[in-house]
Order: structure tokens, then sequence, then C-alpha cells
């Protein structure tokens, strides 16, 4: 545990979390809507959200092993937090522009 109370535990399910929410943005699946009372969500077929994703996920894959180095108990050296914070930057960058993309592109529901 770190002086901020994160544990390698946490960190672990944090990236499940985050492993499972982008596959579903990717892959679509099954989630509960409470309000309509159906379970779906669509698999995206726009090309721009489709390549802001993927470039999400490539710095994701490049950013994952430092952060599951130390999840697993490894220790947290200079070396290692220099790798994560220095992939952290490109990877929040990706997202960032994933999640604004998101945010302000709207679904056109008539022709559906």
């Amino acid at each position: 545990q770190s002086s901020l109370g994160v544990t390698s535990k946490d960190i672990a399910a944090l990236m499940s979390s985050f492993e499972a929410n982008h596959k579903l943005l990717m892959e679509g699946g099954s989630v509960r809507r409470l309000a309509s009372k159906t379970d779906i969500a669509d698999i995206s077929e726009d090309p721009v959200a489709l390549d802001l994703m993927n470039k999400a996920e490539t710095q994701w894959l490049a950013l994952k092993p430092a952060l599951q180095a130390i999840a697993t108990g490894s220790q947290a050296t200079a070396t290692a937090l220099r790798t994560i914070v220095e992939s952290t930057a490109s990877a929040v960058e990706s997202m960032d522009s994933a999640a604004t993309y998101w945010g302000t592109t709207t679904r056109t529901t008539t022709m559906m």
C-alpha cells in the first residue's frame, strides 16, 4: 500500500475495469439500462471513433506492462515510475481525444 492508500489490488481492479469498458465500447455487449429496461450496447461503426479508440488501446498496451508489474508486487523503482509517467502522458492524451469525441458526438436515432 502506498502513502496515498492505493494498493496493488486497487491498481489491478482499475486496470480490469478500464479494459472491460474499452472492450464494451469497441465490441458492444450487454449493459443494463434501468430506465428503458433493456440490455444493449451497440458496436460503433463510426470510423473516427474506432480510430480514436484503437489509438487509445495502443497507448494503453504500451502502459499496461509497467502498471501490471507494480500491481503484481514488483518494486516501484525510479525507472519503473518514470516509464509509467511517460507512458501515462501518451495514454491520457489518446484517451482524452476519444472521450472528447464520444462526449461531443450525438447519434441520430430517428433512422434506427
